[in-house]
């Protein structure tokens, strides 16, 4: 990532902890990533486990690439591929609560 503070940025709290300008940009955050699963017909009541479990599989994965921890001899691809689907499985099965 060319920009490492706007992964940390988009990590942070929405709930108008931080600074307005850091606050309104979690707000957009969250708002993306709620419509993003709009197609998963996730009940209401675990939306936010939902957004919660994607931000956090997406940014700890991005997270430890930038910071050089998958320095190891096998295809990134693969593995990020791999967190894709069982994220997907997982976005499924909540939807079908």
């Amino acid at each position: 990532m060319a920009v490492p503070a706007r992964c940390r940025l988009a990590a942070e709290a929405s709930d108008g902890s931080l600074s307005p300008l850091r606050s309104s940009a979690a707000q957009r955050t969250v708002a993306i990533v709620t419509a993003a699963l709009g197609g998963y017909r996730i009940p209401e009541d675990r939306i936010i486990d939902a957004v919660r479990m994607t931000r956090a599989s997406l940014h700890g994965f991005v997270d430890i690439e930038v910071h050089g921890g998958f320095a190891m001899n096998a295809p990134i691809d693969v593995s990020f591929a791999t967190l894709v689907d069982s994220l997907d499985a997982a976005l499924v099965a909540l939807g079908e609560q």
